[in-house]
């Protein structure tokens, strides 16, 4: 149980250091369809900050279907947020990382999950803000590169493994 409410702080606090007003420069790519759904995600920069701490954004859209369910789960148990360096290698996780990491679990338990129906053509974005320096140890300098997995095997609704686009930041 203990294990738990610190695994629900650490996510309730990603949440809370995540900058609601980041801008985003440009509308960002989709990844491929899949099942009828897509997700893309974008980088933003928190205004007014000297040194850039990059923050990632997603959001999944229903393309094909009259209603599209899908799983909003807070702590990551359907998605996943994957970073790499400038010549492939994944990026290290912090504790944090390492945490939200761990409860993903695509088809297993869930707990406080909502489900969200899309009606065709309806994007859902309301996923939280992150900051990438809360999940990955980020090097001063260098090419970085970010993808955002949602994956669901739920009894009802949306079923599948949807990649978003690539996104790049350069620090």
């Amino acid at each position: 149980m203990k294990f738990f409410l610190g695994y629900w702080m650490s996510a309730v606090l990603l949440m809370i250091t995540s900058c609601a007003t980041s801008i985003r420069n440009d509308e960002p790519e989709w990844g491929a369809r899949t099942n009828g759904i897509r997700v893309r995600a974008w980088i933003l920069v928190p205004p007014q900050q000297s040194v850039p701490a990059p923050n990632i954004r997603f959001e999944i859209q229903n393309l094909d279907v009259d209603e599209a369910v899908i799983w909003h789960a807070l702590a990551g148990a359907n998605w996943v947020i994957l970073g790499w360096d400038a010549e492939g290698r994944p990026l290290e996780l912090t504790s944090n990382g390492r945490r939200l990491r761990s409860s993903f679990s695509p088809g297993g338990t869930r707990f406080q999950n909502v489900p969200i129906r899309l009606k065709k053509g309806q994007t859902y974005s309301s996923w939280p803000e992150f900051t990438l320096s809360d999940l990955f140890q980020l090097p001063k300098h260098g090419m970085l590169q970010f993808q955002v997995i949602y994956e669901e095997y739920p009894l009802e609704g949306w079923a599948g493994r949807a990649e978003s686009n690539i996104v790049k930041v350069n620090l």
